[in-house]
């Protein structure tokens, strides 16, 4: 069928990107796409292309001369092999697209890597990459955001707190067989990812373990402070499954010692070998606690310019407790809901340009739907966010109830977040439809 469709031989496209990896020579891994024998196109990596700095205009710099020259003896070798088989019998006959991210050394217009290819090949078209173009335009508009900034700077966190630490992913595990519907996950941290699939994995997985990661931030930082670490969300709301009634009434509190993770809560009310006794809650946290309070701590002028793992144990505790309080807050929760509804759009558009069989007709297909998506989410919450709104009011929802209490934000946090999505969700519907326009035109 192949020979029918191309009686003269096979056209090739080259998609090609630079090592990341620091403790290697710099080099550019090239792949070359192709239709198969089903008439589907095919994806193979053709070879790890080694940069020769002598190939460059000065012999110092790994330059657009130095990659294109790494580009062509690669094809060259490319044609040693299969060249029978493709159009005029070498790459430069059948080479038709190059597909490159969008630094200037690739796209540059005078003397950038596309130009140079286009030189060698006149009827190849260079690309800026399509999955490097999606990430651009994340970039540009979140940055833009300013909560959007505190919010990723919170995760960033909590992914160094708990993504190598084997001693919390176990106390984590126990917490986890504690609280209903709870599962202790592993957490990888943010830093260096760049493609929206990865980072949509990462906010499910904080999502998920919400309950979980307040719990243990509680303990560590009543631990680190210097009290009993009692509760598994605030010291003021709740205790292991018991909710708390009104501050001014006094009602009837079951007082047993509760350990979990090395914590242990002592049973300071319990008289005269009685289990129960009559007390409000506030009398009842004041005992338990020792009247200590850790959201009252003010950081030692000493400590403040110390890094966190330096600052004495009060302090620490304290970095913590703060860390918990913000992760807490509705206006933390409504916006993690909304990252993960936006990017679960942006992973199946980010999926199917990286896909092997994906054509320029489905690239249109998957920007188009991916729009109106978004255009969408502007005006009307995403599933994920929906139940997190439905969960503040009404405990039912994405956690098990009674796992978790959000601290509800005022109407004029509210109003910002929802002016935060719409600004965002326009932003970004614009910044698609703009560079992919831009970046479908030829280099």
């Amino acid at each position: 069928m192949m020979k029918t469709v191309f009686p003269y031989g096979m056209p090739i496209s080259i998609q090609c990107d630079g090592s990341l990896d620091a403790g290697l020579d710099e080099k550019e891994a090239m792949l070359v796409r192709f239709l198969g024998p089903a008439g589907e196109p095919e994806v193979r990596l053709l070879d790890l292309a080694e940069l020769h700095l002598p190939d460059s205009k000065d012999a110092k710099s790994l330059d657009a001369q130095c990659i294109t020259a790494a580009f062509k003896r690669h094809l060259d070798l490319f044609d040693d092999r299969l060249g029978k088989w493709l159009h005029g019998g070498s790459w430069k006959y059948s080479l038709v697209n190059s597909s490159l991210d969008g630094a200037s050394v690739n796209l540059g217009c005078f003397n950038g890597v596309g130009k140079l290819l286009g030189d060698a090949v006149p009827m190849q078209v260079t690309l800026h990459a399509a999955a490097h173009v999606l990430q651009l335009c994340v970039g540009d508009v979140f940055e833009n955001c300013e909560y959007y900034l505190i919010f990723i700077d919170l995760v960033g966190r909590l992914c160094r707190e708990y993504s190598k630490s084997g001693k919390r992913k176990a106390h984590m595990e126990e917490l986890a067989n504690l609280i209903d519907g709870t599962k202790a996950l592993k957490l990888h941290g943010v830093h260096g990812i760049r493609w929206v699939a990865s980072i949509r994995n990462v906010l499910a997985k904080i999502f998920r373990m919400l309950p979980l990661i307040l719990a243990d931030l509680d303990m560590r930082a009543n631990e680190l402070f210097g009290t009993q670490a009692l509760s598994m969300l605030t010291s003021n709301e709740m205790f292991i499954n018991v909710l708390f009634t009104p501050e001014e009434k006094t009602f009837q509190y079951r007082v047993t010692s509760i350990t979990t993770g090395g914590f242990k809560a002592k049973p300071a009310l319990t008289k005269h070998g009685l289990e129960e006794v009559m007390v409000s809650k506030v009398d009842l946290v004041r005992s338990l606690s020792g009247g200590a309070s850790i959201l009252r701590w003010k950081e030692c002028a000493k400590c403040t310019r110390l890094t966190l793992s330096e600052r004495c144990g009060k302090c620490r505790g304290f970095s913590l407790m703060q860390l918990k309080m913000q992760v807490q807050s509705e206006r933390f929760v409504l916006m993690l809901a909304f990252m993960i509804d936006l990017h679960e759009v942006l992973k199946g558009v980010s999926e199917c340009f990286q896909a092997d069989k994906t054509t320029l007709a489905d690239v249109g297909q998957r920007v188009e739907f991916a729009i109106e998506n978004i255009t969408n989410c502007a005006q009307n919450c995403g599933q994920l966010e929906s139940s997190a709104r439905r969960f503040s009011k009404t405990s039912k929802g994405p956690w098990a109830n009674g796992s978790l209490k959000i601290d509800p934000c005022s109407e004029a946090e509210l109003e910002s977040h929802n002016a935060d999505r719409r600004q965002i969700c326009e932003d970004l519907a614009g910044s698609i439809r703009i560079r992919y326009f831009t970046a479908f035109s030829p280099h």
